[in-house]
């Protein structure tokens, strides 16, 4: 198993490392696999902003101090909490892993991680972009992904008006022609922006 691999290497670890993780199969519903492995061009951080968890939480190993360092967990959240965790993890800590696949994790309908219940996902993006934006605006690219999330989201909810208003904050950010598209699209309706989405084969 992943434990006794993850212990040793987290013994051997610096004093800035804060868990070892391993590489990690994730299972698709239609049984295909997909590797997750950590990105070699960014930061902790900006995997940490981006919520590009290259493991599973199942798999990893911290140390005690981590724990201690940032407090119980944030219950404002229903569904983001650990992303939450992560990223107060990452502005102190670094992570290592054992360069192996030990773990595997079904994606399935009652995933909480990848529900589809957009309501409770807009609510909690909105409070982690509000509660961390100091360390959001650090990184301007990052911040501009997580408001066209955010605003797809709400989309998916109905609610046009708001999703507006954060497409406007992605287009202050960066006046690209992709960002007046989205702003112009959603005025056509839901079922417009989420055509758009399909046919540009957006995650957002």
């Amino acid at each position: 198993g992943p434990w006794p691999r993850s212990a040793a290497k987290g013994a051997s670890a610096g004093p800035r490392t804060g868990f070892v993780s391993c590489y990690t199969i994730m299972i698709k519903p239609d049984r295909t696999e997909q590797e997750k492995r950590p990105s070699k061009t960014e930061t902790p951080l900006e995997i940490a902003l981006l919520r590009r968890f290259p493991f599973a939480f199942s798999s990893i190993l911290a140390k005690k101090e981590v724990f201690d360092y940032i407090g119980p967990i944030d219950e404002n959240y229903k569904i983001m909490d650990d992303w939450d965790a992560h990223i107060r993890i990452a502005t102190k800590y670094n992570y290592d892993f054992v360069p192996e696949p030990l773990c595997r994790y079904y994606v399935h309908d009652s995933n909480i991680s990848f529900s589809q219940d957009y309501c409770r996902q807009a609510t909690d993006l909105a409070y982690l972009l509000n509660k961390h934006l100091t360390l959001f605006e650090q990184h301007p690219k990052i911040l501009e992904h997580q408001y066209i999330t955010l605003a797809s989201y709400l989309v998916n909810t109905g609610n046009l008006s708001k999703a507006r208003i954060y497409l406007k904050k992605s287009l202050a950010i960066n006046p690209s022609i992709k960002n007046w598209a989205r702003l112009i699209i959603s005025y056509l309706g839901k079922n417009a922006y989420q055509k758009y989405r399909s046919s540009r084969h957006h995650i957002n």
